[in-house]
């Protein structure tokens, strides 16, 4: 599987372990991430076939690539968010270590000694390379070596006149926060306090969550309503199906409802997953599209029979014109066609199983970099409730204007 760069992992799924800074990297990139607690589990996934790609350290698969078994199976595909290890030292009571370590590391790399240590135990050693030819020229070298009479504990700081041309800048990892990131401390701060709870909005903090967040909120909302869109247009389609005249069409029909009613939604949206995989570009709106057809279509067989077992019951009444038109037919079942629709809108969130990026989706990758789940996933639970609450409401809106119009007609 060849994988040039990020861009490529749209769609796909990654296994990575909570908390990693380089997660925030692949959801931006639009990969659906797999979570563990710890890195050991990945490899354990990787062995018995649950994940095909998984983001790590560098240090921590070179061990396990060194493995000839691991490395006919696995390779690396391609390296990001490069993040050099360093050292330490306590503030208080520090410096004289730290003078002596900055000294030994400037030597270990003017020797080579650390790019040999890379290679050999398997780790890309191109920063090590471009490391020891820094250390081991001028003015670098004479720096490194400034100090060599002195005691190992001397106080030395490195001379200003080579410092910007041999020190690396410190890398600057953190996510660029919003605008607000400063008033939802607060008021986690405001929280803890008032009542002793530990609130953490990771979602609302920084730039590329916040980003992450409006976009689910806004495909979980296009989900929602295609869902009852498609669940209404497909019950129509199941419930003329059904209702046709020519036997044969009409069993046709019937197996078909049987069979999509037999098959869990989970397995509908694996195999609109493949279906969506397949195509030369998957895109997230590909995936949506697909999510919503499969939803209509599981939801739209049960409203469609319900639809035809209602024409049926029309049809068979005493005075009854002979063919009853489908609107009359759906007003009469209105009250079981609302209720799977409103089942539709309650399984959106399967729609994260084939990569659309809706609002589960979304915070679970906002998770896996911010490392803080109870919070994020009681937001999604107290989101799913508001959200259904709202469906709910307009549903019972529309029943009794329904009911209202269908007494009209009766009187």
């Amino acid at each position: 599987m060849e994988l040039p760069g990020l861009e490529a992992l749209r769609g796909r799924a990654v296994c990575v372990t909570v908390g990693n800074n380089s997660n925030a990297d692949l959801s931006a990139a639009g990969a659906r991430l797999m979570l563990f607690d710890r890195a050991a589990q990945m490899i354990d996934q990787l062995l018995q076939g649950s994940c095909s790609l998984a983001a790590q350290d560098d240090t921590f698969f070179a061990p396990w690539l060194r493995q000839r078994e691991f490395a006919e199976r696995f390779d690396v595909k391609f390296g990001f968010a490069e993040l050099p290890w360093g050292m330490a030292v306590a503030q208080a009571d520090g410096e004289r270590l730290q003078a002596w370590l900055s000294r030994l590391m400037q030597e270990l790399h003017a020797q080579g000694r650390l790019k040999a240590l890379a290679d050999q135990q398997g780790v890309d050693s191109a920063f090590q390379g471009a490391e020891a030819r820094r250390w081991s020229a001028p003015p670098c070298a004479r720096a490194g070596q400034q100090d060599t009479n002195h005691d190992a504990t001397h106080d030395a700081t490195p001379d200003a006149t080579w410092e910007a041309a041999c020190l690396l800048e410190p890398r600057d990892n953190q996510l660029q926060p919003t605008a607000f990131a400063g008033t939802v401390t607060a008021l986690e701060q405001d929280v803890q306090r008032a009542v002793g709870i530990q609130l953490t909005l990771a979602m609302l903090k920084t730039g590329v969550a916040f980003e992450l967040f409006l976009q689910g909120l806004l495909l979980t909302t296009v989900l929602m309503v295609g869902a009852v869109v498609g669940t209404v247009a497909f019950g129509a389609f199941f419930a003329k199906g059904l209702g046709l005249r020519w036997r044969l069409l009409a069993w046709g029909f019937r197996g078909l409802v049987a069979v999509i009613q037999s098959t869990p939604l989970i397995l509908l949206m694996f195999l609109a997953g493949i279906l969506t995989s397949a195509s030369a570009t998957p895109s997230v709106p590909l995936c949506v599209a697909a999510a919503i057809l499969m939803l209509g279509v599981f939801n739209g067989a049960n409203a469609g029979q319900a639809v035809a077992e209602a024409r049926s019951r029309l049809m068979a009444r005493p005075g009854s014109p002979g063919r009853v038109p489908l609107a009359a037919a759906f007003r009469h079942a209105r009250s079981q066609v609302i209720s799977f629709a409103v089942n539709a809108v309650r399984g959106s969130p399967a729609a994260s199983l084939i990569g659309v990026p809706e609002v589960l989706s979304a915070l679970t990758d906002i998770a896996s970099f911010s490392s803080e789940r109870v919070t994020t996933y009681l937001v999604l639970l107290l989101l799913y409730m508001a959200m259904t609450a709202l469906v709910l409401r307009v549903a019972a809106l529309l029943q009794r204007r329904m009911d209202r119009r269908a007494s009209g007609e009766a009187a």
